[in-house]
């Protein structure tokens, strides 16, 4: 369990704000990493780390439903596509 997690269930509460600068920081972060490693193929992590941040904002996203939002990468489904990929 993280700092960011309780063992209530939090989905009829308010999320703390620390949580909820999580999940913005964590999107972003994603997000960011998405698209080096989908579209300008130059990650700067390796799967694991990415797969950890991933792991930390589904759970997070469980826990505090209120707090995923439709453009949450845990919804999204591959990225733009390299355009040097041929047509």
């Amino acid at each position: 369990m993280t700092q960011y997690e309780n063992t209530q269930d939090a989905s009829s509460q308010t999320p703390p704000e620390s949580v909820r600068a999580r999940v913005e920081a964590l999107t972003q972060e994603l997000d960011h990493h998405s698209y080096l490693y989908h579209t300008l193929d130059a990650p700067e992590i390796d799967d694991e780390h990415y797969d950890a941040l991933f792991r930390e904002l589904v759970r997070l996203e469980q826990q505090w439903p209120v707090l995923q939002k439709p453009w949450s990468p845990t919804l999204r489904t591959g990225a733009k596509l390299l355009e040097t990929l041929p047509k």
